[in-house]
């Protein structure tokens, strides 16, 4: 509402700047300023819910941006051509019409507008006969009427719009919904032995717990997620794996509170994600599967602002944002625009700004083909290079082949040097992968394991 203040004002100077007396003689410019006010206070609430119906930002912007043309124009428009050249009955009809649309800010606005330079028409054309019929514009048939909607409208959508966004008007599902599900097929041995710790009760100290958690979309069969039951204790990295399609998006929406559970129930941090969804958010970090990037900030400006969305203090802001850069070996591209990043860069941003706040839980997703293929490469590198040193010094040393200290090299690049220290600081990371078992976490691995493998 306080950005909005700005553009209002503007339009304000500008009527006054053309001196049209219907919007800024001294009885019609506050009921202009009025008018201009309320109309950001009543439609700023209901476009934000009105966004919940779309999932691409520029479809909503060009259907809400058409719908409010049409109704805002067209219907001021309308009702003023039926007042001016319509008989009795279709004035009646025209009444009933113009109270009906008092429910929209647009027509509210448009129809204010309209009558304030009626009125003031009228005014001036009975002045030439000697006679003052200037009404004042804050009377109830003028003005008055739509500048109390546009009130009454603000507080009603601003509610509204609480309730959905704390999902106050969605009672979770309870869990016994799940006996409508069908039975799980065979399992691994492993997985059933998780499922059973789970369902028992014997998951409470995990930093993370699944329980039976399941999404089964509209028009769909087929659950996309079924039953799921994991727990992640603190200080462990757990890589989802699956085939594309296999739910690991889904459930890193439903644990984020992106889409509702269908049945089931998940705790991070010993918060609830169906009953307390913001104490939630305060302890995860997420890394989305698209870049959250503007293309005309600096990588710096990025994760100060992201620093201040977290509550980070102002005094701390530009030191997290200096610790982030170090942290994801951005140095050398700090200062210029994310829009000229590649794609590995724009990568480390989206992890360096997920990681902002020190959650104890960060979520990275997915482990998709340009990192993974960075991270294989690493652990390759990263072997080839023990060999070569082995080989060397057999050779120069005779039977000893195991490298002097100096020469091991150390592991991989600051991505996977991040993770391995948020792991060593007891916090949990759970990614995202559609290939099979990797060099992050080997199955039966014969020498000791990679520091991104479970350290529990």
């Amino acid at each position: 509402m306080c950005n909005y203040v700005v553009p209002a004002t503007l339009v304000i100077v500008i009527f006054i700047c053309f001196q049209q007396k219907a919007y800024v003689s001294s009885t019609n410019l506050p009921v202009l300023a009025l008018l201009l006010l309320l109309y950001g206070w009543s439609i700023t609430p209901l476009m934000y819910p009105a966004s919940f119906l779309f999932k691409i930002p520029s479809t909503a912007y060009v259907v809400l941006t058409s719908v409010n043309i049409l109704i805002g124009i067209n219907g001021s428009i309308s009702t003023f051509v039926m007042e001016l050249f319509g008989n009795n009955e279709i004035g009646g009809i025209n009444d009933i019409l113009k109270n009906v649309l008092l429910i929209f800010p647009h027509f509210c606005l448009g129809r204010g507008l309209i009558d304030m330079v009626k009125n003031q028409a009228m005014a001036d054309a009975l002045e030439r006969f000697g006679e003052n019929q200037l009404r004042s514009p804050l009377e109830w048939d003028m003005v008055g009427k739509n500048l109390f909607a546009m009130a009454v409208e603000g507080l009603v959508f601003f509610i509204i719009t609480v309730l959905i966004q704390y999902r106050f008007c969605i009672k979770p599902r309870s869990v016994s919904k799940l006996t409508k599900l069908g039975a799980l097929g065979d399992e691994d041995e492993d997985v059933a032995r998780e499922r059973q710790r789970i369902v028992h009760g014997l998951g409470h100290g995990d930093i993370l717990e699944l329980r039976q958690l399941t999404k089964v979309f509209k028009r769909k069969q087929k659950p996309a997620v079924d039953q799921l039951c994991v727990g992640i204790p603190p200080g462990e990295c757990f890589g989802l794996l699956g085939v594309n399609g296999a739910g690991k998006t889904t459930t890193f929406k439903m644990l984020t509170g992106d889409t509702p559970v269908t049945s089931g129930e998940a705790f991070l941090a010993g918060k609830s994600i169906l009953r307390e969804i913001d104490a939630v958010h305060q302890n995860m970090g997420y890394c989305p599967q698209f870049d959250s990037i503007n293309e005309l900030l600096t990588g710096r400006e990025h994760l100060e602002l992201y620093a201040v969305l977290r509550g980070v203090p102002e005094e701390q802001v530009c030191d997290v944002a200096e610790w982030g850069i170090r942290k994801l070996g951005l140095m050398k591209y700090a200062e210029k625009r994310a829009g000229s990043y590649s794609g590995g860069n724009m990568r480390k941003l989206s992890t360096a700004m997920s990681l902002i706040g020190a959650p104890p839980v960060f979520f990275l997703e997915p482990l998709g083909a340009m990192l993974f293929l960075l991270l294989f490469l690493t652990f390759v590198l990263c072997f080839l290079l023990h060999l070569w040193a082995d080989l060397n010094l057999a050779v120069v040393m005779g039977n000893r082949t195991s490298p002097p200290p100096a020469w091991t090299p150390k592991p991989g690049g600051p991505l996977w040097n991040c993770i391995h220290s948020i792991i060593k600081e007891g916090r949990s990371v759970v990614l995202t992968s559609h290939r099979p078992p990797s060099p992050l976490c080997p199955p039966s691995p014969p020498s000791p394991p990679s520091p991104l493998c479970p350290m529990s």
